[in-house]
């Protein structure tokens, strides 16, 4: 599928929407650390297990599995042991074809939790991040196989791994006791993670190595003849049209 040539005209959001549609409805999380339960999907599902098929791919999620097994599509992924991210949970449910306030088309969308009461991470100033995070990403239900996968890949390596990275500065921040819960500053801290653009120039900078990586190991392993690099190219190409008029308009971001 094409990315939506509309996508150009605006500035503030992009054909993958991280955490700007605040949308109402999210799955409260569980506990698991992988958790697919609310992705009934099969294009995704078996988009979820290509990638988890790929040596990359796999290692990726193994930073957020505990040890054990998870079984996608009927294919079980034994992880040998806890990841160093294993106390967050990457939890992924299903939409619908979605579109944000200004009418572009949203393919995929990422939403830090808490694990106590299920709040957007900042809206709860009291909650502690050293105790995990869910990030839930929902997936477009009406895509591909192939386009699930580099939706999945786009939410996943540069949305929720730029998110655990800032998480854990400020984890770092309150260890040090430079930084303590339930203050003005771990409120601010805690609104200031949201950066879509910065996370964006990972990609459009062309250091979205794992994206990269993964995609190439995708047409090699499923004989797609280049079309998760064709996708993944789109991609980019939508994000530097979204960077590029921001900074026109807005100035450098």
């Amino acid at each position: 599928m094409a990315v939506d040539p509309k996508s150009e005209k605006y500035v503030s959001f992009s054909t993958y929407s991280y955490a700007l549609n605040d949308p109402i409805l999210f799955v409260d999380p569980d506990g698991r650390d992988i958790d697919i339960s609310q992705m009934k999907d099969k294009e995704s599902i078996e988009a979820l297990k290509r990638i988890l098929s790929t040596k990359e791919g796999f290692k990726f999620f193994s930073q957020y599995a505990n040890k054990g097994n998870l079984n996608v599509g009927g294919k079980v992924f034994s992880f040998a042991k806890n990841g160093v991210y294993s106390k967050n949970t990457i939890s992924f449910r299903d939409m619908g074809a979605t579109k944000d306030a200004d009418g572009v088309r949203t393919f995929g969308i990422t939403t830090p939790l808490d694990k106590d009461k299920g709040l957007k991470i900042g809206n709860d100033f009291t909650y502690d991040i050293r105790n995990g995070v869910n990030f839930n990403v929902a997936i477009d239900n009406t895509l591909s196989t192939e386009k699930a996968a580099e939706t999945i890949l786009h939410e996943t390596t540069l949305h929720v791994e730029s998110e655990t990275n800032r998480l854990n500065s400020i984890s770092n921040q309150l260890n040090k006791k430079s930084l303590n819960l339930e203050t003005y500053d771990y409120a601010k801290a805690l609104n200031n993670i949201y950066y879509p653009n910065k996370d964006h120039q990972i990609l459009t900078s062309g250091q979205a190595s794992k994206y990269l990586n993964i995609t190439n190991q995708l047409d090699k392993l499923q004989k797609t003849n280049g079309t998760h690099m064709k996708i993944y190219n789109e991609d980019m190409k939508a994000q530097k049209t979204v960077i590029n008029n921001a900074r026109r308009i807005y100035g450098q971001q």
